[in-house]
């Protein structure tokens, strides 16, 4: 009986070192909460992940955008929407 219970002891030990050494794979593409919200940029439509998206506040309104460059588009054709309207 000491024999059977010293025999699953040591396997045991032996699955968890063998566990171990091999940890599991990580999904990369893992879709967890609010990192993975996607933004729509207003100024070209281009849908893209908010925690790598440019954030500007133009006229006290926060915008997201893809890029620096479709930032100053936008505050650019906004600057000449708000002269004529």
């Amino acid at each position: 009986m000491y024999r059977l219970a010293i025999l699953i002891f040591l396997i045991g030990v032996f699955y968890y070192l063998i566990r171990s050494f091999f940890p599991p794979a990580v999904e990369e593409n893992k879709v967890e909460g609010s990192d993975s919200e996607m933004i729509q940029d207003p100024n070209c439509e281009l849908y893209i992940p908010k925690k790598e998206s440019v954030q500007r506040d133009i006229s006290g309104t926060p915008h997201f955008f893809c890029s620096d460059r479709c930032a100053e588009e936008f505050a650019q054709n906004n600057k000449n929407t708000s002269k004529t309207g």
